[in-house]
């Protein structure tokens, strides 16, 4: 009988088909982060003129990871094309698929202060599918209790180049 490697298996499998997989009598259940009844990304503003979302406050990860962070009414995903995450911004623990639905993003600036990124312990898929994205500025991101960072880049097409440095894989598990 051929050996599964499951670490391998999860890792490349894509979030539409993992849900729960049955092999070999093992169910594999990916990791979700829930948020209590109707909370929404605080301190999050939208400028029309230049298609920028600046968001300043809490962000919230939708639990159902099918559309990232949680904004507030009034602010569509698809619209937006720059991200900046300022100093004041907190990120989740959980910040799998976190800025899934951002379809039309070329850059993303994270100034975050590092202790209000240093809880975050998965970063698989945050940027995936981000296929405009040209420009990601990370150096406000502290990894140091990251475990996951499976498929963080998936399909990010337009990236032409990746800084990093400033990032502590020591955690990494997957």
């Amino acid at each position: 009988m051929k050996r599964l490697n499951l670490k391998s298996f999860v890792k490349h499998l894509s979030m539409a088909a993992l849900g729960a997989v049955l092999t070999a009598g093992i169910v594999i259940v990916p990791q979700l982060c829930v948020r209590a009844g109707s909370s929404v990304t605080t301190d999050a503003s939208y400028l029309e003129n230049d298609k920028s979302l600046t968001i300043s406050g809490t962000i919230v990860n939708d639990p159902n990871l099918e559309s990232g962070i949680v904004l507030p009414d009034g602010i569509d995903k698809k619209v937006v094309e720059h991200i900046i995450i300022d100093s004041n911004a907190t990120f989740p623990v959980n910040a799998y698929g976190l800025f899934e639905g951002f379809e039309n993003v070329t850059s993303i600036s994270i100034q975050s202060d590092s202790s209000k990124t240093s809880s975050m312990t998965n970063m698989a898929y945050m940027f995936n599918g981000l296929k405009k994205l040209e420009r990601i500025n990370l150096t406000g991101i502290n990894t140091s209790n990251v475990t996951n960072m499976a498929g963080m880049f998936l399909d990010c097409q337009s990236l032409e180049s990746l800084d990093l440095s400033c990032f502590t894989v020591s955690q990494i598990k997957d």
